[in-house]
């Protein structure tokens, strides 16, 4: 129930050693799977911007085609702009949610990974995602029905 040793920040420090055993700063722990720290350059010595990650540009680019398709949804003035509003919508719910999803899934890793506040922050951006993306599709839903 209890556990032995130094509180948080010393016990995880107290893990992180190198290939020699020696105990490495609290600065040299980075978490694994997709924190990316902005390290310093070799030539320059100045912080390199951190790289997105295949996951993380996908989302990207499904969020600005889901927020081009429902902008063009708003500017199309034609007969079946209610229909490409609620396919916008329904577009948006998904991403939002597969967005969700991964906050949820950081949240997790970064919990049994001991760090706290990443947890949080996860836990709260993907479930104020979530109910963005519910929004989106009560909307949508709306839509539907006011359409037919």
């Amino acid at each position: 129930m209890f556990r032995s040793g130094p509180p948080g920040r010393a016990r995880r420090d107290a893990r992180a050693t190198d290939a020699t055993g020696s105990v490495r700063g609290p600065r040299a722990i980075t978490s694994g799977g997709g924190g990316h720290a902005s390290r310093p350059d070799a030539t320059t010595g100045l912080a390199r911007r951190p790289r997105l990650d295949a996951t993380q540009r996908l989302f990207l680019v499904a969020l600005l085609g889901s927020l081009a398709f429902l902008t063009w949804g708003i500017i199309d003035r034609s007969s079946g702009q209610v229909a490409i509003l609620v396919a916008g919508l329904l577009v948006m719910s998904l991403t939002l949610a597969s967005l969700a999803v991964a906050g949820a899934i950081t949240a997790y890793r970064a919990a049994r990974e001991g760090n706290g506040a990443r947890a949080f922050w996860a836990a709260l951006g993907g479930g104020l995602v979530a109910l963005a993306a519910w929004g989106c599709l009560a909307a949508a839903a709306v839509l539907a029905l006011l359409y037919a």
